[in-house]
C-alpha cells in the first residue's frame, strides 16, 4: 500500500486523439481500483499551466543532463532564476551528475537534485518546489521504444530513490518529498506508446508497494515477469505528442 503522505501528480498536455492522461486513467483504474489506496492524480495540462504546489518534479532527461528540449526545455524556463540564462538548470544538474555519475547517468536511473538556491523552495518559484528527479530515458534524444521495459524500470528507479530520500530525510535533516510531478517516460522523442508507458508506470508502482518477501523463488519471479511482459503491448500508432 502506498504511504498516505505521498502523491504522484501525472501531467501531460491535451492530445487530439487518445491522450497519455487517458492511458494513465485506464491503468490506474486497473491497478488501483480503490481511490483511497491510489497515490496518483492525473492533470491534463502543460507545465506552464500547472497551478499546484509540489516538492519535486521529474525530468525525463538524457544521460548528459542537457535540458534544452521537450519537457526539459520548460523546466529550464521555469527554474532559470534571476539570471534568465536558459542553461542555468542544465549546468546545475550537470554538476551533480559529474559528482554522482562521473558525468553520465545511465538511462533508467534516478538522481534527486536540489534546485539552485535562487529558485529553491517557497517564494522562489511559483510551485514552491525544492528538487528535481533526473530520470534519463535515453542517452541522447533518440527513438527508444525498442527498450521494452524502459518506462517500468525508470519508474521503479524513481520510487526507490524517493523512498531512500525520505528515509534519509528523517536522519539527515532533509525535507521529505510528499508530492512529485511526473510526465511520460519516453513518450516524446523516444516514441514509447502512451498505453505502454502508462501501464508500465502504474504497474511499477503497484509492484513497488506490494509486500517484499524475505525469500523469492522462481514461481514468484516468473509471475512478476509475466505481468511486466503483458504491459509491453502497444495500443495503436499515434502521431507525435503536442509540446509541453
Amino acid at each position: 500500500m502506498p504511504p498516505d503522505n505521498l502523491k504522484i501528480v501525472l501531467i501531460a498536455p491535451p492530445h487530439p486523439s487518445d491522450s497519455l492522461c487517458d492511458a494513465w486513467r485506464r491503468a490506474i483504474s486497473s491497478h488501483f481500483p480503490d481511490p483511497t489506496d491510489c497515490p496518483f492524480e492525473v492533470k491534463e495540462c502543460r507545465l506552464d499551466d500547472l497551478d499546484i504546489k509540489f516538492d519535486c518534479i521529474m525530468s525525463p532527461a538524457n544521460s548528459f543532463g542537457i535540458m534544452d528540449g521537450g519537457f526539459d526545455y520548460y523546466l529550464s524556463r521555469a527554474f532559470k532564476g534571476p539570471s534568465g540564462d536558459k542553461w542555468t538548470l542544465t549546468e546545475h544538474v550537470q554538476s551533480y551528475l559529474r559528482d554522482i555519475w562521473h558525468g553520465y547517468a545511465p538511462p533508467g536511473t534516478c538522481t534527486i537534485v536540489p534546485l539552485p538556491d535562487a529558485v529553491f523552495g517557497p517564494g522562489r518559484n511559483k510551485h514552491d518546489a525544492r528538487s528535481l528527479a533526473i530520470v534519463p530515458t535515453m542517452r541522447v534524444p533518440d527513438f527508444v521504444a525498442w527498450d521494452l521495459d524502459l518506462s517500468y524500470n525508470a519508474m521503479w528507479s524513481v520510487l526507490v530513490e524517493l523512498d531512500r530520500w525520505n528515509r534519509v530525510s528523517v536522519l539527515g535533516g532533509l525535507q521529505r518529498i510528499n508530492t512529485i510531478v511526473m510526465t511520460g517516460l519516453g513518450t516524446g522523442t523516444g516514441g514509447v506508446d502512451f498505453d505502454v508507458c502508462a501501464r508500465q508506470m502504474v504497474l511499477a508502482a503497484k509492484h513497488f508497494w506490494s509486500p517484499v518477501p524475505d525469500v523469492v523463488r522462481w514461481n514468484e519471479a516468473h509471475k512478476r515477469d509475466n505481468e511486466i511482459k503483458t504491459a509491453r503491448a502497444p495500443s495503436s500508432q499515434r502521431g507525435p505528442p503536442p509540446p509541453y
